[in-house]
């Protein structure tokens, strides 16, 4: 299989893609969106959430290398348990 880089005339199809891959428009939009910002779905790193966040689980690199190897799970801090789902 060969793999391309995306162009622009791919947008249409991508967007298909997302739409159909998220429950709803507004979170394929989201992950839209956060690509074009650089985040990339953390489970390409091997990275999960306790809050099952799946594909809609997004990170972002600031510092190259600082992520850890083998990956793992992201905890958050206990406050934001306190904000509900």
């Amino acid at each position: 299989m060969l793999i391309r880089p995306e162009r622009p005339a791919d947008a249409a199809r991508i967007h298909a893609v997302h739409t159909a891959a998220f429950p709803t428009a507004a979170e394929a939009r989201l992950v839209e969106v956060l690509l074009r910002f650089g985040f990339r779905a953390a489970s390409e790193f091997g990275l999960f959430d306790e809050y099952r966040g799946g594909a809609a689980f997004q990170i972002l690199e600031l510092v190259r290398g600082a992520l850890p190897v083998g990956g793992g799970l992201v905890r958050y801090a206990r406050e934001f348990a306190t904000l509900g789902a």
